[in-house]
């Protein structure tokens, strides 16, 4: 009896002896497939099967329409995913960026799609509290770490240079130190 995931390995030959190498075409899985086994992470690899049909989708406006539809759906899909806790707000921007990144590279010549695609994807998000969140805490990790080198003597211009830092932001945090000890 042939295994499920027997169309995932080939064979590659090399210099070495063969080697079995696991791969997983994607075009072998449906967006619902995708969704049910939780391969998420292979969403942004799933806007490759529809790589041989963007000439078309460029100018065809109702086949075009049905494509950003498909898109439309993914991102609800995850929107669902995330509402239920089973991904973070993190996890889904990631797939999103990444889905979005492999769009402009494929399409790069069909501008409609691209465009409409972003605008499905929602372009260029800027912030988004996970990403406000993670940026804070290496802001945080960093004002620490130059406390800790003030307590233990170091010159500001010192850190400023070791760190690669603004003077401005160590003289920021001592003065923050200076006031707490008020």
């Amino acid at each position: 009896m042939a295994h499920e995931y027997d169309n995932a390995f080939r064979t590659m030959e090399m210099d070495c002896p063969k080697l079995m190498i696991p791969v997983i075409k994607i075009q072998k899985y449906s967006l619902e497939e995708l969704f049910e086994k939780k391969l998420l992470f292979f969403l942004p690899f799933y806007i490759f099967v529809h790589e041989k049909e963007l000439s078309v989708y460029n100018v065809d406006d109702k086949k075009r329409k049905i494509l950003m539809e498909e898109y439309e759906y993914i991102i609800q899909r995850l929107d669902k995913l995330e509402q239920s806790g089973e991904i973070d707000e993190l996890e889904k921007q990631c797939i999103i960026i990444s889905m979005r990144e492999v769009l402009r590279l494929i399409a790069k010549k069909y501008q409609k799609i691209v465009k409409e695609g972003e605008k499905v994807m929602g372009g260029e998000l800027l912030e988004y509290p996970a990403k406000t969140s993670y940026r804070e805490g290496r802001e945080e990790g960093v004002r620490d770490m130059i406390a800790k080198m003030l307590r233990g003597g170091m010159e500001p211009n010192k850190i400023a240079e070791i760190c690669d830092i603004p003077l401005s932001l160590v003289k920021d945090v001592k003065d923050g130190m200076s006031i707490r000890k008020a």
